[in-house]
Formats: C-alpha cells, sequence, structure tokens
C-alpha cells in the first residue's frame, strides 16, 4: 500500500521500520513530495541523500512514536 500511495504524497510521516524505508529510489520517483517526517528518534530509514537531491525536507519528531489521548482532569 505505501508504494502505491507513496506518488501522490505531498508529506510522509513515518517510523523507523514502519511503513518502509524511504530509499533513494522510492525518493526519486515521487515529485511531489516535499516534507518526510520522522516519529521516534533518527532518521536513518530515508536516505537523506536522495532526500536533498529531490528538495525533500526531513524533519524528526522524536518521542512520538506512541499515540497519546487527551488527558481529564
Amino acid at each position: 500500500m505505501f508504494d502505491r500511495e507513496l506518488p501522490d504524497a505531498d508529506v510522509v510521516i513515518s517510523q523507523p521500520l514502519w511503513p518502509a524505508y524511504l530509499t533513494a529510489e522510492r525518493l526519486a520517483a515521487v515529485k511531489n513530495l516535499r516534507l518526510a517526517i520522522t516519529a521516534g528518534i533518527g532518521s536513518d530509514h530515508v536516505d537523506l541523500d536522495g532526500a536533498t537531491t529531490g528538495g525533500v525536507t526531513v524533519a524528526e519528531v522524536t518521542y512520538r512514536t506512541a499515540s497519546a489521548s487527551p488527558s481529564t482532569s
């Protein structure tokens, strides 16, 4: 499903090993992608050279791999 939807994506939010690595080949195949957000520590699942070549910004949001629910007081 990831490879089927990726060509139309503007933004991808992923975490290490899920849903897939953003390889140089995948990044070269997407024309609209401008932002790859990694939810968690590390961005080694995104080919940074491929992202730079394709004009894709890679951002890391640490400590956000678990679902959060609103607190009720």
